[in-house]
């Protein structure tokens, strides 16, 4: 309990400087992540953002009042709280309850009628696309991407995610909201329902910001209703794509860029950490026994994404409902159809940080075959796209990595990097991702060309080029107090000193700092 008050003492009322509310008809949405880092940390963008726009501020939270966070933001200069769902809200604002309630009722009988598909890619609430946020953020959590159904934890997922949205819509009504900062875009909560709102209203802008590594740089992001299609800052924007279109590098540099890549010397500010954490170990034994067995005969790579990530924020441009599906589905197949090729299935890096790998091992076991192997711990992705021929997978880079290598590769939905020069089998419906399986052996080689390309593309990503508005470190260096502010958030543990010295720094005229001009002039 000292440590919490300690935080909340410490941020004098000096700090109310930080947020103005000015006394205008159109207002700013904040929505509280409900984590003390954010709270802090997206404050301070917050702020910076309105000090161009001044509008009054609204911060829209399901923290109870006298929750410490909510004190933090009073004493931040918060002055306008809104409240998000809770009991009362349903006795509050009654028929929007019965109206979401009653709807729910009417899109479970759609999908026993129809399917999970049919909800990811359809169900909207007030013609705006909801069905894939709400599907992510149920299979998020106890392990439900395993066994999808309509149970009690999805219907009532399923009602407060529709009167979530209701509600947000009489406030961005009543309040005149014309700009919504979010501190994600993830899932069905408050964050990504504001921000799917927003991507439908041509008239309300959005921005979330993202920090890189302690020398990376800080991105201001801002989205649009095609982003739910091709996620974002895909090839399939037109101005990302005329962006690369113009970078001119030589293939050399290219070259010598992709050989430290493969050495685990560069840096990656695209596949930031899970790159070099994908190539831990040196894998040996494994290697060599798959090596011995190839004969004639081709070594296939099933790459999996990570099974609770939210499947659908690349985009609903992919063939299954979530990646669990799909190497289930996959290796089914195999197991029915494919007796000539050596199959491996390999579990996303992160997946060994939990209980997901065994999951997977688990299906492994369902379906024993000769040909069938599941990938040992710290087997190099590296070494492993020297002895594979293919590689399939979701949308995962490592296609792209593969084309890099002149490997084929199959994909079950559009991914970010996806340009017509490059030789990728990519499909958005199951029948034609099943037809590319079964016809393995028959796919089209990867050219030169495509190999030089997609080198090309992943330059473009790895170098950070993809990133439309951004600060870099540079200019970021030169506010030294703003600067010391990022770093302690980068940090694994924010302790009570790390608070203290960030409280004293919100004392300063902030408005007057460089990070707040260059906020002001990116957006």
């Amino acid at each position: 309990m000292k440590k919490k008050n300690f935080s909340n003492q410490t941020l004098s009322s000096a700090n109310k400087k930080l947020i103005k509310n000015y006394d205008t008809k159109e207002s700013l949405l904040f929505v509280d992540r409900e984590r003390k880092d954010s709270a802090y940390l997206f404050s301070l963008c917050a702020a910076a953002a309105n000090s161009k726009f001044k509008k009054k501020i609204y911060l829209l939270t399901d923290k109870e009042k006298n929750d410490e966070i909510i004190k933090s933001y009073k004493n931040f200069g918060f002055q306008n709280f809104l409240e998000g769902v809770n009991k009362f809200q349903y006795f509050k604002n009654f028929v929007l309850f019965i109206k979401s309630f009653i709807s729910s009722i009417i899109c479970i009988i759609k999908i026993k009628n129809s399917n999970f598909l049919w909800f990811i890619n359809f169900y909207k609430i007030n013609n705006i696309l909801f069905g894939d946020l709400i599907y992510d953020t149920y299979i998020r959590f106890n392990d439900k991407y395993t066994n999808p159904k309509i149970d009690i934890n999805f219907f009532k997922l399923l009602v407060v995610c529709t009167f979530r949205v209701h509600l947000l819509l009489k406030y961005i009504k009543n309040y005149n909201v014309k700009i919504i900062i979010v501190g994600t875009e993830y899932y069905a909560f408050n964050d990504g329902v504001a921000l799917r709102i927003s991507t439908y209203k041509k008239e309300i802008r959005n921005f979330t910001f993202r920090r890189f590594n302690k020398k990376g740089y800080f991105e201001i992001l801002e989205f649009d209703k095609k982003v739910k299609f091709t996620g974002y800052n895909s090839l399939q924007n037109k101005l990302l794509l005329k962006r690369f279109s113009r970078l001119k590098i030589s293939k050399s540099k290219i070259n010598e860029f992709y050989n430290k890549r493969k050495n685990l010397k560069s840096a990656n500010l695209y596949t930031r950490k899970t790159f070099k954490r994908a190539n831990k170990g040196l894998g040996h034994k494994f290697i060599s026994k798959v090596i011995k067995l190839r004969k004639n005969k081709k070594i296939i790579l099933y790459a999996s994404h990570a099974l609770a990530d939210a499947s659908h924020n690349l985009g609903i441009n992919y063939s299954f409902q979530d990646y669990y599906s799909q190497f289930k589905e996959t290796l089914i197949n195999v197991y029915k159809n494919d007796d000539k090729n050596i199959w491996i299935f390999r579990s996303h890096p992160s997946s060994n940080l939990n209980n997901e790998r065994q999951k997977l091992l688990n299906l492994i076991i369902q379906y024993p075959k000769k040909n069938i192997f599941f990938c040992p711990l710290n087997v190099p992705i590296i070494k492993l796209s020297q002895v594979c021929d293919t590689v399939v997978t979701g949308r995962g880079t490592i296609a792209l990595e593969f084309l890099c290598e002149k490997k084929q590769a199959i994909l079950a939905g559009v991914p970010r990097y996806l340009h017509r020069g490059l030789n990728l089998n990519y499909c958005t419906k199951k029948e034609k991702y099943f037809k590319f399986i079964n016809q393995i052996n028959y796919l089209q080689k990867p050219t030169k060309h495509n190999s030089e390309l997609a080198k090309k593309i992943l330059y473009f990503y790895e170098m950070g080029f993809f990133v439309s508005k951004k600060i870099d470190y540079c200019d970021l260096a030169k506010d030294k107090q703003i600067l010391k502010v990022l770093n302690i958030f980068l940090k694994s543990k924010v302790t009570e000193k790390d608070y203290k010295e960030i409280s004293n720094i919100f004392k300063n005229k902030l408005e007057n700092s460089n990070f707040f001009s260059l906020i002001r002039k990116k957006i």
